[in-house]
């Protein structure tokens, strides 16, 4: 059985690294304000379409009118504020649903709402705040064509355990959902992706096993929509390491570290394999193969000896 050692999550600017999306700019909409819910109401930003298995960037923003707020409630719940959203789609063509939740924002960390991240229901506006919710986890049914698209906030869909700590008293409740606005889902284009991947790999002196960019060629495969690259270092006694995204000559994540886990014998050998997988990065990562929509895109197998 192999020993998960480490997962080392490493965050593009965005928070993780995700197969490119178009590169085209696309046009955006406002949608109407949906109808007034205890005093609430919500509206969205939308792009006018998105290409198939894409994430769709959605901003969404509220209003409150304090004399229709309930008595007492004077505040909005933002922890984690993706997690109370939900993407709801509506084939033009067929009729058919989709409901879409974005990643877990909480990266799959433990959390816990203490009240202090809100928004006061004082008649003022609500600032626009931007979610991503990933089309690739709607699945292949979600065809191209045209869709009605609706974003709700529903306290409903706050895990209960987050709230151990929060006040109970202030906070709003209840869902509300944004007007429809018109998505055009276009096909997937096809992409490629480039990576430097090793051709051998060395020992240093201070034992790190490591790969130069003198030691490495370039490989290119197709890639998808809505989904993250990493690679998996397996050693032949059982060692398992998961790194997000690809590993890349010189890196400071090195392929193995001999003085923290010595091989017996002084050899060791090693395959490498770079996947894709719709699982973001998160903590206890672990994607593997077998697992919905996994791929391996590349592997090379090395041996990795002291010198005598």
């Amino acid at each position: 059985m192999l020993r998960i050692l480490i997962i080392a999550v490493l965050l593009c600017p965005t928070g993780i690294s995700a197969a490119a999306a178009p590169t085209s700019a696309p046009s955006f909409q406002f949608s109407d304000w949906g109808p007034a819910v205890h005093g609430l109401q919500a509206r969205i930003e939308a792009p006018s379409d998105v290409e198939q298995n894409a994430p769709l960037n959605v901003r969404i923003q509220m209003r409150s009118s304090p004399a229709q707020l309930s008595k007492g409630v004077n505040r909005l719940d933002t922890f984690l504020f993706p997690a109370w959203t939900e993407l709801l789609l509506k084939s033009v063509r067929t009729g058919k649903e989709f409901r879409v939740a974005p990643y877990d924002p909480s990266m799959g960390m433990p959390a816990s709402d203490d009240g202090n991240h809100l928004q006061k229901l004082d008649g003022h506006a609500i600032e626009l705040r931007e979610i991503s919710f990933p089309l690739r986890s709607a699945g292949e049914a979600l065809e191209a064509g045209d869709y009605d698209c609706v974003v709700s906030y529903s306290t409903a869909r706050m895990k209960k355990h987050w709230l151990a700590r929060r006040p109970a008293e202030g906070f709003w409740a209840g869902e509300v959902r944004s007007a429809p606005v018109r998505l055009h889902v276009l096909p997937e284009k096809p992409k490629v992706r480039s990576a430097r991947v090793p051709l051998k790999l060395r020992l240093d002196p201070n034992l790190i096993v490591q790969f130069t960019a003198d030691d490495a060629r370039e490989v290119k495969f197709p890639i998808r929509n809505g989904t993250f690259f990493g690679t998996r270092i397996t050693r032949s006694d059982g060692f398992e390491e998961l790194l997000s995204d690809f590993l890349t000559p010189d890196s400071p994540n090195p392929v193995d570290d001999w003085g923290i886990r010595p091989p017996k014998e002084g050899k060791a050998t090693y395959t490498i394999e770079l996947f894709e997988t719709p699982l973001p990065p998160q903590h206890l990562w672990m994607p593997a193969p077998g697992s919905r929509d996994y791929r391996t895109l590349w592997t090379g197998t090395f041996v990795v000896a002291r010198e005598k």
